[in-house]
């Protein structure tokens, strides 16, 4: 349905409904989490792991896959960061989420030449 919503909705698939439910899911993580660690890491995570994964993958559930985890790795370094260095939470996940993302970029520009 993400690439061709036209086929979807030919071949029967409820395209409104999909992307509602989509919709909503996304609104409730994004109100949950801003309530309970603040604006900046949520956004961070939100945006930070798509754009590693789309300079790694080509397909939709590569990409999909693959955001999801840098997304926990970056995560979890940055409460690694936190803890370690007795940092705020919140700074040290964006920051764990950059240096993951980079990496993702660096490795990337590695393998091209």
């Amino acid at each position: 349905m993400a690439h061709d919503r036209e086929f979807a909705r030919v071949v029967g698939v409820r395209v409104v409904a999909h992307d509602a439910a989509l919709y909503g899911v996304t609104a409730a993580l994004v109100v949950v989490g801003t309530l309970s660690q603040g604006p900046l890491p949520v956004f961070a995570l939100l945006v930070l792991p798509p754009l590693g994964a789309r300079v790694l993958v080509r397909s939709l559930a590569g990409f999909l896959a693959l955001a999801a985890v840098l997304g926990v790795v970056g995560a979890a370094a940055g409460a690694a960061l936190s803890f370690g260095l007795d940092l705020p939470l919140g700074a040290a996940a964006v920051v764990g989420a950059g240096l993951v993302t980079g990496a993702a970029v660096v490795w990337r520009r590695g393998q091209k030449s």
